[in-house]
């Protein structure tokens, strides 16, 4: 629904190969920032244009959000911001040890769009292509975490003020920001078979850099202490702390558009929230499902890892 002629972004063929090469470059041997999860969020994201949202932005608009889902953590290398900052890694050398790897993953965006027959963007108007650029950069920085508070009070109350006019271009660009924040942590809003797939692959993906911030000596981040992690307690406050208000205030914006953010993502992380509560009584007990049922979730991300290629994306 995004590619469309009339936008100038007209061949097919280019529009794969650039798919092609946006897979390829994530990395494979992550259990969660892997390719895998940049289609999760594009699938999710699309979920909300297809709902309401697609109404409300324009066709550029909605190009730049699912182009942006599908780059939001390319070349993500597995482990956070924090990890990047205390080992004074090159891309925190570059961004200066703000949103380093938002940065890094908008500049991997364009990084690629620059290859050799991957210019989408190639038939658009100068003036298309620079309002592409800001819609898409600006979603992507968006993602980091550290800014979560701050825009998700920014959205409840411009909501609050009453009428949220998405003919104001700032309301527009807030509410491609939030609804790719749903979708980045939308693992939450899905039925809990997936969710709790999701939830190992990030578990485990902490706790890999766990092990290696302890080879490297440098302090031990939330989380990543394998030996030290109460998962059902961790996972039902992040539900509750992150995802529950962003997506109360989401469903918010979709009241007078479709039911269906409500009934299909809304209830479901509440739905979710008392899984966990639960998981932690029987965690507590030393009876814990949990470990036990996504055991073949880990298996998966081992086959997924033997498919790892080589990056074309430098670190700036």
């Amino acid at each position: 629904f995004f590619f469309q002629a009339e936008d100038g972004i007209r061949d097919a063929q280019e529009s794969r190969g650039l798919g092609d090469v946006y897979k390829r470059q994530y990395v494979a041997r992550n259990p969660y920032h892997n390719n895998l999860h940049a289609a999760d969020v594009a699938n999710s994201v699309s979920f909300f244009i297809l709902n309401g949202l697609g109404e409300a932005i324009s066709s550029c608009e909605i190009s730049a959000l699912v182009i942006a889902a599908l780059a939001h953590d390319v070349g993500h290398p597995g482990l956070n911001n924090a990890f990047m900052i205390a080992t004074k890694s090159k891309q925190a050398m570059i961004y200066n040890d703000i949103s380093v790897l938002e940065n890094f993953h908008a500049a991997a965006l364009f990084q690629i769009l620059d290859l050799e027959g991957h210019n989408i963007l190639s038939g658009l108007p100068e003036t298309e292509v620079k309002y592409f650029r800001k819609v898409s950069v600006g979603a992507i920085l968006d993602t980091d975490l550290q800014k979560h508070f701050g825009l998700t009070s920014k959205f409840k109350n411009a909501m609050a003020l009453g009428e949220f006019d998405m003919k104001d271009e700032a309301n527009r660009l807030l509410a491609i920001s939030i609804a790719i924040k749903c979708s980045d942590i939308g693992h939450g809003a899905k039925a809990i078979g997936l969710h709790k797939v999701w939830s190992r692959r990030v578990i485990e993906e902490f706790w890999r850099q766990g092990e290696e911030e302890i080879k490297r000596g440098v302090p031990l981040s939330p989380l990543c202490d394998k030996s030290n992690t109460h998962i059902a307690k961790s996972q039902e406050g992040f539900l509750k702390a992150i995802v529950l208000p962003l997506y109360d205030a989401w469903t918010e914006f979709f009241n007078n558009r479709s039911d269906a953010v409500r009934r299909q993502c809304l209830d479901q992380v509440n739905s979710n929230i008392a899984y966990w509560g639960e998981e932690a009584q029987l965690e507590a007990a030393g009876r814990g499902n949990f470990m036990i049922e996504t055991r073949s979730a880990m298996n998966d991300a081992e086959e997924e890892a033997k498919t790892e290629t080589k990056s074309v994306i430098s670190a700036i």
